[in-house]
């Protein structure tokens, strides 16, 4: 069976995945059986700075998608990461569907809903002043949320993998921020049902195939309550929620 998996667009590129043996993501689920196919979303530069949330499902899942599909010899395969291409088209060929650490209700999404509100957030000068979100922001962020997080992610690499490598973040479109902020943390448009792209409506129900919603207890950017939000909304009849212990951000262990 093929596994197509999408990493969240600048979160980081795809060497994290398969940092060394015995600390590889990539390792354990093709030691599954998996075929296991990667999207690596590049590196945007100036002149991609009004790629748009549409133009990744659209465009590039939908490719991606095929190209999995067409590689493996398959009609069908199990996807992360994706719902909202699930959610528009729903004829795709979709075997299965993981919720890996992905919030679905942005209300319940920790504190960065209040910190991205309307009100006191600056989205449009932001976008318009930086034209990308540059991985400095993401740092930020992270260190806002867990202030121990930087350096328990260089501790961690020195200890693991035997060199200074630290997790690297990637740059993030202007366009795509701007949509993403606003139709998902301010808007909360895909767990609400009016969330549009491409000119199709994004209906969650429409996922009808079986579900795994998985979450980390102590996960300050995707509670288990915004993950596991999906359940409530998918049609499918065979779905599943996880909770696990850890974090999305690297020193919370327990």
């Amino acid at each position: 069976m093929p596994l197509l998996f999408v990493p969240n667009l600048g979160i980081a590129p795809p060497w994290i995945f398969d940092l060394v043996p015995g600390s590889s993501f990539i390792q354990h689920v093709t030691a599954q059986g998996f075929a296991l196919y990667l999207l690596d979303w590049g590196r945007f530069g100036p002149e991609e700075r009004r790629a748009h949330v549409e133009d990744a499902v659209a465009e590039t899942l939908p490719r991606m998608w095929d190209a999995a599909l067409d590689d493996a010899k398959a009609d069908s395969l199990i996807a992360a990461l994706v719902l909202t291409l699930v959610g528009a088209r729903p004829r795709v060929a979709l075997a299965g569907f993981v919720d890996m650490a992905g919030p679905v209700d942005f209300t319940r999404a920790g504190v960065l809903p209040r910190w991205l509100d309307r009100r006191w957030f600056p989205l449009g000068r932001l976008v318009d002043i930086l034209g990308s979100v540059p991985p400095s922001a993401f740092w930020l962020a992270g260190s806002m949320l867990q202030p121990t997080a930087p350096l328990s992610v260089t501790l961690d690499a020195i200890v693991h993998s035997g060199s200074e490598r630290i997790r690297e973040f990637i740059p993030v479109p202007g366009a795509f921020f701007g949509a993403w902020v606003r139709d998902f943390y301010q808007e909360n448009r895909l767990y609400c049902g009016t969330l549009r792209l491409a000119g199709a409506p994004v209906r969650l129900d429409r996922v009808t195939c079986p579900v795994l919603a998985a979450a980390a207890r102590h996960d300050p950017i995707a509670p288990p309550a915004s993950v596991h939000a999906l359940l409530g909304v998918v049609g499918s009849h065979d779905a599943l929620a996880l909770e696990v212990p850890g974090s999305h951000l690297p020193d919370v262990r327990q």
